[in-house]
C-alpha cells in the first residue's frame, strides 16, 4: 500500500510537473510572439525613418541645387546691373558735355547775332 501511495504520489507530481511546463512553454511562446512583433514594428519605423531621411535628403539636395542656380542668376543680375550703371554713368557725363557744348553755340550764335 506504500508504495502504491508512492507510486500516486509520484504520478500525481509528474502530472504537475508536465503541467507547469505546458504553462511554461505557452508563456514562453506568448513572450517570443510579443518580442517578434515588436521586433517586426521596430523593423517596420526603421524602414519608415530610413525612407523619410532619404525623402528629406533628397529635397534638401533638390533645394540647396535651386539656391546655387539661384545665386549664380543674382551674381549675373547684379554684373549686368554694375554694367547698366555704369553705361548710364557714362551717358549722364556725356549728355553734360553736349548740353555744355549746346550752351556754348547758343551763346555764340547769340553774340554773332547782336
Amino acid at each position: 500500500l506504500e508504495l502504491h501511495q508512492q507510486l500516486a504520489i509520484a504520478v500525481s507530481a509528474d502530472k504537475k510537473k508536465d503541467a507547469m511546463i505546458e504553462q511554461l512553454d505557452k508563456t514562453l511562446a506568448k513572450v517570443v510572439e510579443g518580442w517578434n512583433k515588436h521586433e517586426t514594428e521596430r523593423n517596420e519605423s526603421m524602414c519608415r525613418v530610413q525612407e523619410e531621411k532619404e525623402a528629406a535628403e533628397k529635397i534638401q539636395m533638390h533645394q540647396q541645387e535651386m539656391l546655387s542656380r539661384l545665386e549664380t542668376k543674382l551674381s549675373q543680375v547684379m554684373e549686368a546691373l554694375s554694367t547698366e550703371q555704369q553705361a548710364a554713368r557714362e551717358w549722364e557725363k556725356e549728355k553734360e558735355i553736349l548740353q555744355s557744348e549746346k550752351m556754348l553755340l547758343v551763346r555764340n550764335l547769340e553774340s554773332e547775332k547782336g
